[in-house]
């Protein structure tokens, strides 16, 4: 338990120390929240609600795609995964660190968006609401690590370099209810919402809750995941 608290701590330093990664951990969620929330927010405390829950989705979206499951990815792409599997510090561990570090971040980064929606708007939270909340950033950070895998295994490119993960997640983030409705300013848009990885996180975290939903996208992504492992060990 000691070695992984302080694999924690020292992750957490390491990723800290990357200026964009901390940019989009902590700056960048709290400018959005508060340009769309001066824009649109207005009295409206639905929508500061739904900007609210949507920029913390997106926030985790992206830690989970480019710090949890790209990072995993490289790992097997460069070879490192040998490394671990030599050390007394073993790769089990090293991948707890790892996940436990970057929830910690969200969780911080969380905190900040929160404190942000208080202090301009006076938003709160019900404990009820945070129960959701909490369920649709864990189904967020499992779609969206198991879709850098997916991704990194198929391309097999530098997760923080790719070109069709950044797409992945602009095109999820911007086709979606994440910061503005999109379904109601366009119906044409249901289709693709409807199949967007990131809806699921999205209902859930605002108590929408539709369990055959999430269901689905957590076998279809471990089916995946499975599948594209396997024909990348066969490659080898």
């Amino acid at each position: 338990m000691k070695t992984i608290i302080i694999g924690i701590y020292y992750q957490i330093l390491s990723f800290l120390r990357v200026k964009k990664a901390f940019f989009f951990a902590f700056l960048f969620p709290t400018f959005i929240y508060t340009v769309f929330s001066l824009v649109w927010g207005g009295e409206n405390e639905d929508y500061l609600k739904f900007l609210l829950t949507g920029v913390i989705v997106l926030t985790t979206a992206s830690d989970a795609l480019f710090s949890i499951g790209g990072v995993i990815a490289n790992f097997y792409r460069t070879g490192l995964i040998r490394f671990f599997r030599v050390t007394p510090y073993s790769y089990t561990k090293h991948i707890i660190a790892l996940i436990c570090s970057r929830i910690v971040i969200v969780f911080f980064s969380t905190s900040i968006v929160l404190l942000v929606a208080y202090i301009l708007n006076g938003t709160i939270m019900s404990w009820h609401e945070i129960l959701y909340f909490v369920a649709g950033l864990i189904l967020c950070i499992y779609i969206y690590a198991f879709i850098a895998l997916i991704v990194s295994r198929i391309t097999n490119e530098d997760s923080g370099n790719s070109g069709v993960m950044n797409f992945v997640f602009y095109g999820t983030v911007f086709l979606s209810n994440t910061i503005y409705p999109i379904t109601e300013l366009n119906p044409s848009f249901k289709i693709i919402v409807l199949f967007n990885p990131i809806t699921p996180a999205l209902d859930l975290s605002r108590g929408n809750f539709l369990l055959y939903q999430s269901v689905i996208w957590i076998i279809l992504l471990w089916i995946a995941q499975y599948v594209c492992f396997n024909i990348q060990l066969k490659r080898k």
